[in-house]
């Protein structure tokens, strides 16, 4: 009987200790709007089809009447010794950002959304992903 106490009381307090290390999935407070930047590496020839993909994602989003802000933005490679400009083909840098909280829930993502998802996985690899919060001011 006392080995079984022990055992349960054992469970008990793993689990306890358990929940209260486990993180919390909620969104952090933010003063402003949520920023989703992302690097992605474009696969060659494929910088216009990612173009579109970019096209179809702030279509969806404003057929769905949110206020969401998608920008490409390209990168400027700068030769060290000849200081000459060139636009990257290989590398861009996205922004996406969203409301803190919407004041209407997103619609389901249908065809229309799966297309742009598509063109982004058919033409780069998302190098690195950084969630941000923007200031308003």
């Amino acid at each position: 009987m006392r080995v079984a106490s022990l055992i349960l009381a054992v469970t008990f307090m793993s689990a306890t200790v358990s929940l209260a290390q486990s993180p919390s999935t909620a969104p952090l407070p933010c003063e402003g709007s949520y920023n989703i930047i992302r690097v992605s590496e474009i696969k060659p020839g494929m910088m216009s089809t990612f173009m579109k993909a970019v096209e179809g994602h702030k279509a969806w989003y404003a057929a769905a009447g949110a206020p969401d802000k998608i920008i490409a933005m390209r990168v400027i490679n700068r030769d060290s010794v000849t200081k000459v400009q060139s636009y990257s083909e290989t590398t861009i840098v996205t922004s996406h950002q969203e409301p803190v909280t919407r004041s209407q829930p997103l619609p389901p993502e249908g065809d229309s959304y799966k297309a742009f998802v598509d063109l982004y996985k058919q033409s780069s690899t998302i190098k690195s992903e950084f969630r941000t919060c923007m200031p308003s001011k």
